[in-house]
């Protein structure tokens, strides 16, 4: 049996808290700068709580790798929903072509996750687990 260390619990009130900010400056004023953060509050919630469950089943390898592609779907998202975010809110009208291929990509990627080319194996540590990358 692997020990989980206590800070891993401490991942899902950080994902509710960084959802419910996302979610009050989605409310508060609804800009599309506001829309494009709440988008990215989710995505780290949803990999808090990814990285949360994979910790959880450790011992069981199909429910890791679940959990753990889980949390690269939404890792995956991050990079052009941060780019996305910094061209709006720097007024920045002329990046629409490297947007578009980066969202494109991340979509590729998500894909890719999925496979076995992706992730395929578990690691376990004296202090948790996590996949072990292919290719």
């Amino acid at each position: 049996m692997i020990q989980i260390p206590f800070p891993i619990y401490l991942l899902v009130p950080s994902g509710i808290f960084i959802f419910l900010v996302g979610f009050y400056g989605w409310l508060k004023v609804k800009t599309k700068e506001n829309l494009i953060f709440f988008g990215l509050s989710v995505l780290y919630s949803l990999w808090s709580l990814g990285t949360f469950m994979m910790w959880q089943c450790c011992g069981n390898d199909a429910k890791v790798i679940f959990w753990d592609r889980f949390l690269y779907l939404a890792a995956i998202f991050v990079p052009p929903i941060i780019y996305h975010f910094s061209i709006e809110f720097c007024k920045i009208r002329t990046q629409k072509v490297p947007l578009f291929f980066s969202y494109l990509l991340a979509v590729f990627f998500a894909f890719l996750s999925r496979t076995d080319y992706f992730v395929k194996d578990v690691f376990s540590y004296q202090w948790g687990c996590h996949t072990q990358a292919q290719i």
